[in-house]
């Protein structure tokens, strides 16, 4: 996000509260789904729908002169914007992600618990914003300045050079290296997540750490997977979830049950926390998760078989390499963890994925 963050959800901070943001029309918060015209469903906020009043559009335009009256384009806006809006940093259309709040909003009688949920209304999700932009210290409020050329500077010294490396270790022309130079361990392709929806939750009846679960992955039918998370989690939790699966594990027994497959989850340090690795609401059941720079088509790409997976422990030599960024992103060699829909997002920072 370039540093832009504090600018930009100021800038949506001030304008909430002035009542000049964009948003969904209250009488018709879904609006932003429907072309009431065609009676079709849109396909990106660039389609009008929804009526004289268009969400999408007003919100387009709007950014439009919020991105010339910032200096600020592309992924260095559009990133803050969404972290500021919904609290993500992937997932639906903000404009689609802001109308189903309202519309949550606008049901009273709603069969979502919204206490359960987590769910707040705009105007409570604007004051803890602004609450969380008063915590930031003032030397991380301003956009870094970009660097400046050195080539019209003059050239260190030799003696200079030696001295900044004694003194700092390193020298400023270093850039960190790329993990993947050094990896040598088996491929990421070897591994076969999906993406499942967690269909049926039970207790173990003799294990009192394990959940069973029958996970759509796309197949003829379900799998059955036991998952350590009842220290961590309800059955509530897991019901209808989406989940990635580690599909390609031979079928095991575990107390009793045959599991076949894991749920990835992210835990931070001391394993106090355990939370799922979830795809993008849109990723679709079945998909195969795949990471930038590697080929997942062809003979090279396909997962290998459960045998070999086993014997050569293959998942426990890529593990240690699984971790979710600053951002809870969960990466290989600091590639993310992808969908077509997206990347794939923890809410737990810096941690271990397995």
């Amino acid at each position: 996000m370039q540093g832009n963050f504090y600018r930009v959800a100021s800038v949506i901070v001030e304008q909430a509260e002035k009542s000049a943001l964009p948003l969904p029309d209250p009488a018709d918060p879904l609006a932003a789904f429907t072309d009431q015209e065609k009676g079709t469903m849109i396909v990106a906020d660039d389609v009008s729908g929804g009526g004289p009043y268009s969400f999408p559009e007003a919100y387009k335009a709007h950014m439009k002169v919020m991105s010339n009256e910032l200096g600020i384009k592309g992924k260095c806006l559009f990133h803050p914007l969404r972290l500021a809006l919904t609290g993500e940093m992937s997932g639906q259309d903000v404009t689609k992600q802001l109308a189903l709040l309202f519309a949550y909003d606008a049901r009273p009688n709603n069969v979502v618990n919204k206490k359960k949920a987590q769910l707040v209304n705009f105007d409570a999700r604007i004051i803890r914003l602004k609450a969380f932009l008063e915590s930031i210290p003032e030397e991380y409020r301003a956009t870094p300045k970009p660097i400046e050329s050195t080539s019209n500077q003059t050239k260190p010294t030799d003696s200079q050079t030696t001295q900044t490396t004694r003194t700092t270790g390193t020298t400023s022309a270093e850039t960190p290296a790329d993990p993947l130079t050094t990896y040598e361990g088996p491929p990421i392709t070897a591994l076969d997540i999906r993406v499942g929806r967690i269909t049926k939750v039970w207790e173990h009846p003799e294990a009192d750490k394990l959940f069973c679960e029958e996970i759509d992955i796309g197949e003829d039918e379900p799998r059955l997977i036991a998952s350590g998370l009842r220290p961590y989690m309800d059955a509530s939790d897991l019901e209808n979830r989406l989940v990635l699966v580690l599909s390609n594990l031979k079928a095991m027994k575990m107390v009793g049950v045959p599991s076949h497959g894991m749920v990835l989850c992210a835990s931070n340090d001391d394993h106090s926390r355990v939370k799922f690795v979830s795809p993008p609401v849109d990723a679709v059941v079945g998909e195969r998760v795949t990471v930038p720079g590697f080929e997942f088509d062809g003979e090279k790409g396909q997962p290998m078989k459960e045998n070999p997976m086993r014997k050569k422990k293959i998942f426990p030599k890529i593990a240690p390499f699984l971790k979710t960024d600053e951002y809870g992103v969960p990466s290989f060699l600091g590639r993310p963890l992808m969908t077509s829909a997206g990347v794939c997002t923890s809410p737990i920072a810096e941690g271990a994925v397995s």
